[in-house]
């Protein structure tokens, strides 16, 4: 690993450490394994815990109770919110879905959002644009 990869991972370790919010996300129900359910080979992917940076243009507070007033908006034009993921902070071979299930814990009433869309681009964050589930 570069020394430019060993800085970048430590920046991204204490960014994670002030601003990170606990999200869960759960995998979207697959028709394709609901039929024959009983059989072997249909186990669905697990729930997954994990911290990431969470960003939203509903105008809601984030956790510093700063509100937001829609500061994202320009930003995220297709979707109600947007979550950064560093790689290291899911298991290896953990794949976020399309249709996916994120419920935000930390955040008041813990909103769900579905994923629209997954963008990984090289070594760096797995960006996650999600559209909120029942507005």
């Amino acid at each position: 690993m570069s020394l430019f990869q060993r800085t970048e991972r430590r920046a991204g370790r204490t960014v994670d450490g002030y601003h990170a919010e606990w999200l869960m996300c759960s995998a979207k129900p697959d028709a394709r394994k609901a039929v024959g359910a009983g059989s072997a080979g249909t186990a669905t992917r697990p729930d997954l815990r994990f911290k990431a940076l969470f960003f939203t243009n509903s105008g809601e507070k984030d956790l510093s109770g700063e509100t937001l007033d829609g500061r994202w908006q320009t930003q995220l034009p297709y979707c109600d919110a947007k979550v950064d993921v560093r790689p290291e902070a899911i298991p290896e071979g953990y794949v976020f879905r399309e249709g996916d299930r994120i419920v935000a814990e930390d955040r008041p009433g813990s909103p769900s959002f579905e994923i629209a869309r997954v963008d990984r681009v090289g070594l760096g964050r797995i960006s996650l644009r999600l559209n909120i589930i029942g507005g």
